[in-house]
């Protein structure tokens, strides 16, 4: 009795120790293992957001660079506008110039418009060659380079011949031709003549003493320039500046 008593025993204990490992496989396979694959998943989800936000946070930076960069090239967009329009742009130049004259202290007498020129593009083109054989028992000879032909065409860009006469002391002058071609609308200074005019005594200075004691008192320039176009169509003009005002 005794015998199948602890023959029992070691059943019930047998059993309890499967019944034991068979709860906890089922605990590790339905509660446990699916815990940790979801928190495998969202490590791997927090990892992929923390890309992601180091990439929007890298885009942010370079956008708040460009940001501040913004204003300067806007500006100097609308300067290279003002500095070629489509059009002659004569009224705004002209407005120029008389500011630049009341700053410079001289008295612009005329502003004379001469030839208006449209602006044509050399192109080349491409030159046929021949060859020629060469006969037997001759010697070799080398053909001379054939020059590159060029075409011409026409372009939305046109030149505006101006002279510029303009009255007053020589350091005035010197500043008034300044101002102007280095003003907003893109010139180019062809030619300045100056003439000399009255004169008048130093301060200090005696009756035939010699004249190199004398200040000018005026002076004539004569300042032939070009002025130039854009080569965009007015179309294209229309909508730099469109883009412009949109982004103010």
């Amino acid at each position: 009795m005794k015998s199948i008593a602890l023959q029992n025993r070691r059943v019930w204990i047998a059993g309890g120790v499967l019944v034991a490992f068979l709860i906890i496989a089922a605990s590790w396979l339905l509660l446990i293992n699916p815990k940790f694959a979801s928190a495998r998943e969202l490590r791997s989800q927090a990892e992929a957001a923390q890309l992601q936000a180091s990439q929007l946070s890298a885009k942010v930076r370079k956008m708040a660079e460009q940001d501040e960069h913004f204003g300067a090239l806007k500006a100097k967009l609308a300067a290279a506008l003002e500095a070629l329009p489509t059009n002659s742009g004569l009224p705004a130049f002209t407005r120029e110039v008389a500011k630049a004259a009341e700053v410079s202290h001289v008295t612009v007498s005329s502003i004379a418009v001469g030839t208006v020129s449209p602006v044509v593009a050399a192109l080349p083109t491409s030159v046929p060659t021949t060859t020629t054989p060469s006969a037997p028992d001759s010697a070799s000879s080398t053909a001379a380079p054939v020059p590159a032909a060029t075409t011409s065409a026409a372009t939305n860009q046109f030149t505006i011949a101006v002279t510029l006469t303009s009255t007053g002391k020589l350091a005035a002058q010197t500043r008034f031709l300044n101002l102007v071609e280095h003003g907003a609308r893109r010139v180019l200074v062809s030619s300045s003549d100056i003439t000399a005019g009255s004169t008048s005594a130093a301060p200090g200075s005696k009756a035939g003493q010699a004249v190199g004691n004398t200040v000018d008192t005026s002076a004539t320039m004569t300042t032939s320039l070009t002025l130039f176009t854009s080569t965009m169509s007015p179309g294209q003009f229309a909508v730099v500046q469109r883009l412009l005002a949109a982004s103010s």
